[in-house]
């Protein structure tokens, strides 16, 4: 299968550039998504890509790392990036978690994660029961290496 050009990446990777082609066949959907990888520009720019290709693209996209408050409300019918995830305190969690439950958001959430948070499940440091309404669709960023030839143009 020969993979897309994108406008976003440019390099040799191939591993990238199909994880780019994947964002873009799961934009279609509603479901939340959850992007892991250690590079914080690329994991939002595949959310970007997800929220450009889907149907949501005429409406906001929200950018959050953090402190969300507000970010529910400002992203309304449109796609909010909810980044670094696996920092959230266990309140903020359970606030989280609280917002997703809420019939009225018309938001699609898509969570950023520096690392697998199947493993801080596991040992009490993330909620399960927020790790499965994040982790809807999950994209797996390749680890970044030297000589990968991986170059985001972020004003494409």
């Amino acid at each position: 299968m020969a993979l897309s050009p994108d406008p976003v990446v440019v390099g040799t990777d191939a591993r990238l550039r199909a994880v780019f082609d994947f964002a873009r066949v799961i934009a279609a959907g509603k479901s939340n998504v959850l992007i892991t990888g250690e590079l914080d520009k690329v994991r939002e720019q595949v959310a970007r890509v997800i929220h450009d290709n889907s149907p949501r693209r005429k409406r906001p996209f929200v950018v959050v790392s953090g402190d969300w408050n507000g970010g529910f409300e400002s992203a309304r019918r449109g796609t909010l990036f909810l980044d670094a995830v696996d920092g959230l305190s266990r309140a903020a969690q359970l606030k989280l978690l609280w917002a997703l439950q809420q019939p009225s958001m018309d938001v699609r959430v898509i969570a950023g994660s520096k690392r697998p948070l199947g493993p801080l499940v596991a040992n009490g440091e993330f909620r399960a029961d927020l790790y499965y309404r994040l982790d809807v669709l999950s994209v797996w960023l390749p680890p970044r290496h030297r000589n990968s030839g991986i170059c985001l143009d972020l004003h494409a």
